[in-house]
């Protein structure tokens, strides 16, 4: 598993398989997920963190899947 918080861009991302030729998709406004060529997801960035009202709320951003890994 790979975590970046990157302030200077402004983003969060966590990455748990292999990104290579993922595909993204935006599920909320300046979140994406990644899937690989299976539809599992891969990956998850956040743009814009720091507007984000609080952690949580971007957190619990539901990802079909997701909750299989877990």
């Amino acid at each position: 598993m790979k975590v970046n918080l990157d302030p200077e861009g402004d983003l969060f991302y966590v990455e748990w398989g292999n990104p290579e030729k993922a595909r993204s998709r935006e599920v909320e406004p300046g979140i994406y997920v990644l899937y690989n060529s299976d539809g599992e997801p891969v990956a998850v960035e956040v743009l814009f963190l720091h507007r984000r009202a609080a952690f949580q709320e971007w957190l619990t951003v539901n990802v079909p899947h997701l909750a299989a890994l877990t």
